[in-house]
């Protein structure tokens, strides 16, 4: 006995699915005879598409067991009326089905379903009232609060004045939900969406002439959409507060981040439904107002005039284009002619949209603290660029004391500038890039115990007091790297540093000048991580940055006051333990003091050991060394206030005009001698021993 067995196969007719029933019985015999039908790709189960082959039992075999078999698998049924599908059968409840598309789909006894055709009112909400408002945003607020707790949003679509002078009063407000209209059928490049669905709701507000109120009207309280789970899904119930948007501009004018500025307005207004999408818009529309028919010049010279900058500017005379841009901030005008005493210069990139590299000048003041002197914009780092700027600088200087030492990079177009405009001060390099230079050209030769001691060794040598010290130190490190077999670094520090620079670096040469301990350009470097801390970023415009220059300035200005007051009326104990610094107190800073004391501690060590001073602190900060103390102690016993260079006794803020500025260093000697001279013999000898 052949039992029957029914295949189903599927096939792709014009974009459908067609699939065929057939038994091997009836295709042996008839192969015409298998049955074909067409039906849509989304009425059939995603199921079916796994099964390429079906097996299903004949009709005597399915009476004797009533299983129902869909695919491979069996699903036992209930004896109920089956509806039979394309030859398969789909178990059903005893209840009403709703049909779709020749499918049935159990639903429960209930009329909760409405078609999709179907248009749905719901008038969950009451908006009659009989309350009269004062006013036109009253009577608004009230009708949106209304609507916010019961999970729809209300916008004003339109509003009526008295007259067509914008200056009229309003009479007549219309408010409808943020989904009613529907949307313009636009193209676009752009993929977007709409809320917009018709929503019929409707409210009108009137002024009452005769009372002076405003009255609400329901014309339509309909919604054909469910209330909103999700407010903060509505752009317009985000919407900050005519405060809150004050708020944004004040905080970020202040840099505050856009995540900082969202946690104030939480914290100030839980009820606040903004996310951080509001906050950048909102500060976006902030730069836009702010550049409403103005160039990028034009925004920063405004900013630079209303914030009284002395500035300069430098056009190209063929395209009258700007190239460079000087500007030096009313308070760093005041802290440079105080203090023109020391100059760093360095310049920094990735600061602006332009990607114009920016020039920080630094000065130092006799605490030890740095502030700016001037900031520019330059096309290029050439010798021409750092001409002009240098230029304007000394130009502020009219009538005070000229600057003494310099501190820079090995930038040979800066050098050269500095050589121009300044010939008679000292020059030095910056000793720290020095050291990364080194350690980019040679790092890859030594081990990590062997570099180590090499940067040891290499900070030995810039320390050396003087020249027989220095070449004692240098034959030791030659002969070092020698045995280890490291004659490329002998040659790269030799013949790119010391040769040609020793002098600007190496203690023994560049403390002969005045430099207030000032090796390197550290302090510029500081400056430029601080600035960048502020941008955040590189593409900031120009006139943003000034902003910042101006916050970290004003900063300094306060910050140096604080540091003079401190020295003017705090007496440390370190300082009061030494009688020699009876005279100092209250009127040179804490810095020189300290500087002071270290020397006085050394001169002990320098009698045991018969030593000689070198008088280091003397000829690069204008303090007494240690055999200057020795002397000072052996004859008066108190240092004179005229001992110490005028840098150290400076705590204002005047202009350092040269007449106060003299120091005859001869005559101060010259009245030590005398001093010396006249006191007894034991004192004498005493000194002369040292």
């Amino acid at each position: 006995m052949v039992i029957p067995i029914l295949y189903v196969s599927y096939r792709t007719i014009r974009g459908r699915i067609a699939y065929e029933v057939y038994s091997n019985e009836s295709v042996e015999n008839n192969p015409q005879s298998s049955g074909v039908q067409e039906v849509n790709r989304e009425e059939v189960s995603s199921d079916v598409y796994s099964h390429q082959r079906v097996r299903l039992p004949d009709l005597n075999e399915s009476l004797s067991n009533p299983e129902f078999v869909y695919g491979e698998p069996s699903y036992l049924t209930q004896p109920t009326n089956d509806y039979v599908y394309g030859e398969v059968s789909y178990p059903t409840q005893q209840t009403d089905d709703y049909v779709y598309g020749e499918v049935s789909y159990p639903t429960q006894q209930t009329d909760d379903f409405v078609s999709e055709d179907e248009e749905q009112n719901h008038q969950n909400v009451s908006y009659k009232t009989d309350q009269n408002f004062q006013s036109r945003e009253q009577l608004v607020d009230w009708a949106v609060r209304i609507g916010r707790e019961n999970g729809y949003v209300l916008v004003t679509r339109r509003s009526r004045r008295k007259g067509d002078d914008p200056t009229e009063p309003f009479i007549k407000v219309w408010l409808v939900c943020d989904r009613h209209g529907e949307r313009a059928s636009t193209t676009t490049v752009r993929r977007a969406g709409s809320k917009k669905i018709g929503c019929p709701f409707k409210l009108e507000g009137e002024y009452q002439e005769n009372t002076g109120d405003w009255k609400l009207t329901v014309k339509d309280d309909s919604h054909n959409h469910d209330p909103s789970q999700h407010l903060v899904a509505h752009s317009f119930a985000r919407r900050l507060s005519q405060s809150e948007q004050l708020l944004v501009a004040k905080l970020y004018s202040q840099n505050m981040l856009p995540r900082n500025i969202l946690a104030t307005i939480r914290e100030q207004n839980p009820e606040s439904s903004c996310i951080k999408k509001d906050i950048y818009n909102a500060i976006q529309k902030i730069k836009n107002e702010t550049r409403v028919g103005e160039t990028s010049m034009q925004i920063l010279e405004n900013l630079l005039s209303s914030k009284k900058y002395v500035y300069y500017t430098r056009e190209d005379p063929a395209t009258n284009i700007v190239e460079e841009i000087f500007f030096v901030h009313p308070k760093s005008f005041e802290m440079w002619r105080a203090f023109p005493h020391v100059l760093m210069i360095d310049a920094t990139y990735k600061t602006n949209m332009y990607r114009l590299p920016f020039v920080q000048v630094v000065g130092v003041t006799s605490t030890h603290q740095s502030f700016c002197v001037a900031h520019a914009f330059i096309s290029k780092e050439r010798e021409e660029n750092f001409i002009w700027v240098l230029l304007q600088i000394k130009a502020m200087l009219q009538k005070c004391m000229e600057l003494r030492v310099i501190v820079t990079d090995r930038d040979k177009a800066l050098m050269n500038a500095c050589d121009k405009i300044f010939p008679d001060c000292s020059k030095n390099l910056c000793r720290w890039h020095i050291h990364e230079n080194i350690a980019k050209h040679c790092r890859a030769s030594f081990t990590d115990e062997d570099w180590a001691n090499f940067k040891y060794s290499w900070s030995v040598l810039c320390e050396s007091p003087t020249p027989d010290i220095y070449q004692y130190n240098f034959n030791r490190l030659y002969e070092r790297l020698y045995a280890a077999k490291r004659g490329r670094v002998i040659h790269y520090v030799t013949k790119n540093w010391l040769d040609p620079y020793k002098e600007k670096f190496v203690s023994a040469w560049s403390n002969k000048n005045l430099n207030f301990g000032q090796q390197t350009t550290n302090r510029v470097e500081s400056q430029h991580s601080l600035l960048k801390s502020y941008l955040r970023n590189v593409n900031s415009s120009l006139d943003r940055l000034v902003g910042f220059v101006d916050e970290i300035v004003t900063d300094q200005y306060y910050q140096l006051q604080f540091a003079f007051g401190t020295s003017l009326i705090r007496k440390m104990d370190s300082h009061i333990a030494i009688e020699l610094f009876d005279n100092l107190h209250g009127k040179v800073s804490h810095k020189a003091l300290n500087l002071l004391e270290n020397e006085w501690y050394k001169l002990s060590h320098i009698r045991k050991q018969n030593a000689t001073c070198g008088c280091q602190l003397f000829s690069s900060c204008g303090l007494p060394c240690a055999c200057r103390l020795a002397s000072i102690e052996a004859t008066c016993g108190r240092i004179p206030l005229d001992a110490l260079d005028v840098f150290w006794r400076k705590l204002d803020l005047k202009p350092s005009f040269v007449d106060d500025e003299n120091v005859d260093v001869d005559k101060v000697l010259g009245q030590v001698r005398n001093k010396i001279i006249s006191e007894p013999d034991q004192k004498i000898l005493a000194v002369i021993q040292i």
